[in-house]
């Protein structure tokens, strides 16, 4: 099916943009394209195998494909992303509001609840017992979601060598042969 690849390319559809598609057997699906593979094939944001990978869409699978929308606002970024988030979730919200030297504030906590309709969203504290933190959608300037609690992701040190007898070194609480 050349003529999609040509009509793909004549239309200018390209990575991130929101996209109808419908294959060969009837099936239609409209999401984002997170990468394409030109000739080939292309990557949907929600078409995953169980491990989480993305997995390919071919070209020659589709009777035809429709550009919905190139650019997406930045308020339909921000919902989809909140619908995806479950109460419970960690997050470490990076806020729009600055510090008098410019820098972001940022808050995190548990997801304790999204209100659509007044647009907040409610973090409750891991840290500190009763603190609910409320963030307005238009306050949010990156949300991530790859933390379990607060603090760096992993160690900002390592622990410093010590001698414990004549030539045994130890690092932290393991012997450095």
């Amino acid at each position: 099916m050349a003529s999609i690849q040509n009509e793909i390319d004549t239309q200018g559809i390209k990575a991130m943009d929101i996209v109808t598609v419908v294959r060969n057997d009837g099936y239609a699906l409209t999401d984002r394209i997170m990468d394409i593979e030109p000739g080939m094939s292309f990557f949907f944001e929600s078409i995953v195998d169980d491990q989480n990978d993305p997995q390919p869409v071919y070209f020659k699978d589709l009777s035809s494909i429709t550009l919905v929308d190139s650019h997406p606002t930045q308020d339909d970024t921000l919902t989809r992303t909140l619908k995806s988030l479950t109460l419970g979730q960690y997050l470490l919200i990076w806020r729009n509001t600055t510090t008098g030297g410019g820098n972001p504030l940022a808050v995190q906590g548990m997801l304790d609840s999204i209100d659509f309709d007044k647009q907040t969203l409610v973090l409750k504290s891991k840290v500190y017992a009763g603190r609910f933190d409320t963030v307005t959608f238009d306050d949010i300037g990156f949300i991530d979601t790859s933390r379990s609690g607060s603090g760096a992701r992993g160690p900002v040190q390592t622990p410093d060598l010590r001698n414990v007898s004549l030539g045994v070194w130890y690092r932290g609480n393991t012997e450095v042969k």
